[in-house]
């Protein structure tokens, strides 16, 4: 009997196995063939829309600490304005100089600003929470669309093995290698879940501080209402 290798060059892997040559494939064995390589196509859709979705969270972050960075700059000449400047003054406008009251009202336009910007980042959150629940829902929530621990798209061609071209050997040892695989890409599922956590977190925690700054600088108000 001879036997020739099959090799597809499939972008998540490459996929190899025996088959007799000539081969007398039945209708079954095409199917469950050709269902296998489908299993490659899914999983391979996974594997990029997560690596999308991580990757876009990563970049979100980034622009989230440079809000941050932003506040504690915000946060830090506040604290140096409350050491130097005596707030408790009643005659404090008379006393200050003008272009110390200008800084100073530039001081809270910026942090009203980051505090509008802090709120619309949330915009960008939306997005992301969108995705993050539609793949929560069919890989997590849900039964599996496809899952390495329940894969039985080949099971018709090993339970009749003697009626078949393919060498089973070779394609149980593809098939590890597959499993393998998927098992790594739902990995890379978790590591997803686990930034977007952080990520939401993170965000909640620099939003609170960017409101408590906002009211600590209300303490700067007075230089500039104008009075009935």
């Amino acid at each position: 009997m001879n036997m020739k290798s099959v090799v597809i060059n499939h972008p998540l892997r490459k996929i190899t196995y025996l088959k007799e040559e000539p081969s007398l494939e039945g209708k079954l064995e095409r199917t469950a063939l050709a269902d296998y390589r489908k299993a490659h196509d899914q999983v391979w859709e996974m594997k990029t829309r997560f690596e999308k979705e991580h990757a876009l969270v990563l970049l979100t972050i980034i622009q989230l600490h440079d809000l941050e960075d932003e506040r504690t700059d915000l946060a830090d000449t506040l604290v140096f304005y409350k050491e130097t400047i005596d707030f408790d003054n009643s005659n404090l406008i008379a006393d200050l100089e003008v272009n110390v009251q200008i800084e100073l009202r530039d001081y809270h336009l910026q942090v009203q600003h980051l505090h509008r910007r802090m709120i619309t980042f949330y915009d960008k959150i939306a997005c992301l929470e969108k995705e993050y629940i539609d793949i929560a829902d069919t890989y997590y929530s849900y039964e599996k669309p496809i899952d390495p621990l329940n894969f039985k798209v080949l099971d018709p061609v090993f339970y009749h093995h003697t009626d078949m071209a393919v060498d089973v050997g070779t394609l149980e040892k593809d098939l590890e290698d597959f499993l393998a695989k998927m098992t790594e890409v739902y990995h890379q599922l978790d590591d997803y879940f686990q930034t977007y956590s952080d990520f939401y977190s993170a965000y909640s925690t620099a939003l609170h501080k960017t409101t408590h700054l906002i009211k600590s600088a209300q303490i700067l108000s007075p230089l500039w209402r104008v009075e009935d």
